[in-house]
């Protein structure tokens, strides 16, 4: 029991510095160590591919290096490393159940979950994790979004790092010609900092559901609707809403096309950015699913068409007008005058005082 709570305090406090017992968690400060074994694991496994093990030490990394990686895909860098860059997404499996039941108790303050039906992990990322639970009020089942212990603290100290490592790029020269922009570290802080708020998660999925096209491309949207009376900084309640995964052979033995499906999603997003004036800034399979029956397990169709829930809403923002006319200038040049794509493209970034390009 002793040990029990001498590793629970160690997680709550962040306290690493006690000899009486050595915690199953890896430090947050030493994370490299690990990353690096777990390259090195990875090449003893017959995996040789240079790229795809620098994206997998990025993505053990945590999510400022996910996001960095993904903004180095944007950059006249080797196609391989394009190809493994664009692929990353941020994914752990560290918080597990009895984390849980501790983050819901100091949350909380009291049991408001049936602990005996509550604790299952349905997914997780990199700043937060969801779990099933059961609020003895509802009558059904209900998810828990909580985020990671000290992902604030993570946030600050990664992209700390990242903005000495764009230096270094950009006067070292270490790739070249490479320059990336100046202010890439405070865009990817910004993003990930604007995730941690709950606040704003809240008012997201309302923006989010008010810009989604309730019927659009072929597929019916819809936004988990947010307990309120249950939602606290750092934990989001909504009802679980069982959905197959975009790219599931599920879909196929259900007779439904995936690829069609997934291209609805795709043109449902651009359609917002162009029509409403909002984007979500992380568009991954992971944040979708097509709804089902839990109890048969058929696609839940409406109008003949299927259910894809959206379930982050995380990061939503407007668009600028001069940003909404540039994303149609720029559609509209790909299907009538590709020459003019380049000198389109050349808006998206300003010079900088100090002659290094910024993000906007």
């Amino acid at each position: 029991f002793f040990f029990k709570q001498k590793t629970a305090y160690e997680i709550y406090q962040c306290d690493w510095s006690s000899d009486v017992c050595s915690s199953d968690l890896a430090c947050p400060e030493r994370r490299l160590p690990m990353v690096l074994l777990k390259v090195w694991e990875a090449s003893r496994g017959g995996q040789s591919d240079v790229p795809a093990l620098v994206a997998k030490m990025l993505t053990a990394m945590g999510p400022a290096f996910v996001k960095f990686g993904q903004k180095l895909a944007t950059s006249d860098i080797p196609a391989e490393y394009k190809r493994a860059f664009r692929s990353l997404s941020s994914e752990n499996q560290e918080f597990d159940s009895t984390l849980f039941y501790h983050m819901v108790r100091s949350t909380y303050g009291e049991r408001v979950f049936d602990e005996s039906r509550s604790g299952r992990k349905i997914a997780e990322g990199s700043m937060a994790a969801t779990f099933e639970c059961c609020v003895p009020s509802a009558e059904t089942p209900a998810v828990v979004k909580l985020l990671h212990p000290f992902i604030r603290q993570d946030i600050e100290r990664d992209c700390a790092y990242v903005g000495r490592l764009v230096q270094h790029i950009n006067t070292k020269k270490p790739f070249g010609s490479l320059t990336l922009p100046g202010n890439t570290a405070e865009v990817i802080r910004q993003q990930l900092v604007s995730q941690t708020d709950t606040a704003r998660e809240v008012e997201n999925a309302a923006h989010l559901r008010k810009a989604l096209s309730p019927q659009g491309s072929g597929v019916h949207f819809v936004v988990p609707e947010v307990n309120t009376r249950l939602t606290r900084p750092g934990a989001i309640v909504t009802p679980l809403l069982p959905g197959y995964e975009l790219d599931s052979e599920a879909l196929e033995r259900h007779g439904l096309n995936g690829s069609a499906i997934r291209k609805a999603v795709g043109l449902e997003v651009l359609r917002m950015m162009l029509m409403e004036g909002h984007y979500q800034s992380d568009v991954n399979l992971g944040n979708f699913g097509v709804l089902y029956d839990p109890e048969t397990g058929a696609p839940v169709l409406r109008r003949k068409v299927p259910t894809v829930v959206w379930y982050d809403a995380g990061a939503v923002e407007p668009i600028s007008a001069a940003d909404q006319k540039l994303l149609l200038e720029l559609v509209r040049a790909a299907f009538t005058d590709q020459t003019q794509i380049p000198k389109l493209l050349a808006g998206v970034v300003k010079p900088s005082d100090d002659s290094t390009e910024r993000l906007k």
